[in-house]
């Protein structure tokens, strides 16, 4: 109980507290950016492959229209498989943004409504 009422009184002590927690979210803030910034960086580069994706598709389909039938058959099968692909690459673009950078956006409003207050 003692040492309770001296680090109340004792102004030196709340200054290290206040350091402390202000450290502390400092770091977590920056952890939390960085961690942002790798996601974004991963969801761009998910976005340029499954554009390049797309594009290889369409040179495929364009290919397979001059072929023979059972080549262009060939062909329009990987086109179509690669634009499920595609597709699937965007739903998880999707749900990464859902699930990661937008409650870490979130995160850092807290981080700096803490820091004021």
């Amino acid at each position: 109980m003692m040492t309770m009422i001296n680090e109340v009184l004792d102004p030196r002590g709340s200054d290290d507290k206040a350091r402390y927690v202000v450290k502390n979210l400092h770091d977590t803030e920056k952890s939390m950016a960085d961690l942002r910034f790798v996601f974004q960086g991963y969801m761009r580069n998910q976005d340029r492959i499954r554009r390049k994706s797309l594009k290889l598709a369409l040179s495929l389909k364009n290919f397979a229209d001059l072929e023979t039938p059972q080549l262009a058959n060939l062909l329009s099968g990987t086109a179509e498989g690669l634009v499920e692909l595609s597709k699937h690459r965007k739903l998880l673009r999707d749900r990464i943004e859902a699930k990661s950078a937008e409650p870490l956006k979130l995160y850092q409003t807290i981080c700096r409504n803490v820091m004021v207050e």
